[in-house]
């Protein structure tokens, strides 16, 4: 998995949306959000790999405005949602735990926690109106074909995703969209105000 600060000025894109939080969902090791963290007023970040989890953990222990969750991501956004009071930044890239310390995907295990982005998604259009804020999703290439540079992702068939594109339709009037083919894919949620 490569990092959103690969791929991503989030500095420009927070300053420029005047982005005062950022949730992400999937820590991964944290180097991430080591690096963007000083963007934002506060971070909010879950892991459920507890592996993953305790890296994360070290890697983010000095950063005093990073709040990193050992939980689900749809136990932790309850929790998070109500403390969110200005435009945030929504990273949604958990997938697949354990993958990312070399643990084999584990099809068996329920779509919700191999791949919540669609519940997260659902979860925040019912729960929060998102006109401000910025959505980025990670591992596109689980739900489109298309030149994704990690290739195909070959077992879609065996989590039987759902296409995202009728839940992405409640945005067409607040936000513009914009796929990225870069590493898994990304989609990109900007709101339509801001100018990019």
């Amino acid at each position: 998995m490569t990092t959103l600060i690969n791929r991503f000025d989030i500095g420009a894109i927070a300053k420029e949306c005047n982005l005062r939080y950022m949730v992400e969902t999937g820590t991964g090791t944290g180097h991430s959000m080591y690096e963007n963290a000083k963007y934002f007023k506060r971070v909010y970040t879950m892991e459920i790999h507890k592996k993953t989890y305790d890296i994360a953990q070290k890697t983010l222990q000095t950063v005093p405005n990073v709040k990193l969750y050992n939980l689900e991501s749809m136990r932790a956004l309850p929790m998070i949602l109500p403390l969110l009071n200005g435009p945030t930044l929504f990273y949604l890239d958990a997938r697949f735990p354990g993958n990312m310390m070399g643990e084999p995907i584990n099809l068996d295990e329920e779509l919700s926690l191999n791949v919540p982005a669609q519940r997260e998604l659902n979860f925040l259009l019912a729960n929060r109106r998102l006109g401000h804020d910025v959505i980025i999703i990670g591992g596109m290439h689980i739900w489109s074909d298309g030149p994704f540079g990690a290739g195909p992702f070959t077992s879609r068939k065996e989590l039987s995703t759902a296409n995202p594109r009728p839940m992405l339709r409640q945005f067409e009037a607040s936000h513009r969209s914009t796929l990225l083919y870069k590493d898994e894919g990304y989609l990109i949620l900007m709101p339509k105000q801001i100018a990019l």
